[in-house]
């Protein structure tokens, strides 16, 4: 399981909503294979209003909810883009690699949905020397499923631009509701007790 006690984060929805509705975003359309798509953009975060380990624990929190709240999630899977537009030396020194490894062995182990791509977009170089720091921890599947992208055309070969918002070459405004997928961000925000509920119990990975 992943260790969150240790972590330096509250496992409490609501304290992250204006990261979640920022930095964290759960698309409303999903790609041409039903998958929900998850965007994480760099340049909305700051490393001192939202240290790494919360930063992380918002992403778990988003995927484990989705997850449990929709069974085509289950089904399907989603996939991720990480939008490392403008990603700054400040960010890169907040990174915690072992933190990463953590929670990327619970994405091996214990997701229950499964997250068929990561996509990465307009990465520094920095971002392959910490890629290749925890790559060795990876199983051969993940390793295939995590894509890095020098241009917005060899992500769109991935993803429809048709599903994407403005700021990664698709059609939606970002600010639209037929983009962002508001109605889940509420409901992840009301979650508070079920997320203390299972931090408190524990639960096993597979």
């Amino acid at each position: 399981m992943v260790g969150f006690r240790e972590w330096d984060a509250t496992m409490q929805p609501s304290l992250y909503e204006t990261f979640v509705r920022n930095v964290v975003i759960p698309l409303s359309q999903k790609d041409s294979h039903g998958r929900r798509i998850f965007v994480f953009r760099t340049e909305m975060w700051d490393p001192q209003l939202t240290n790494f380990d919360e930063l992380l624990a918002a992403l778990w929190m988003c995927a484990q909810f989705i997850t449990a709240e929709y069974k085509d999630a289950q089904h399907s899977g989603f996939v991720t883009i990480w939008d490392f537009s403008n990603f700054s030396l400040q960010q890169a020194w907040a990174v915690n690699q072992w933190r990463l490894i953590s929670l990327m062995k619970w994405v091996q182990n214990g997701v229950a949905g499964r997250i068929k791509g990561f996509h990465l977009i307009f990465q520094p170089r920095i971002i392959s020397v910490i890629y290749a720091g925890v790559k060795p921890f990876f199983k051969e599947k993940l390793r295939k499923r995590i894509h890095f992208h020098n241009s917005l055309e060899t992500l769109h070969q991935h993803v429809n631009p048709q599903c994407l918002p403005e700021f990664l070459g698709g059609v939606l405004n970002h600010e639209e509701d037929k983009c962002i997928d508001k109605l889940s961000i509420k409901k992840l925000f009301q979650q508070d007790d079920f997320f203390k509920e299972m931090i408190n119990s524990g639960f096993p990975s597979k």
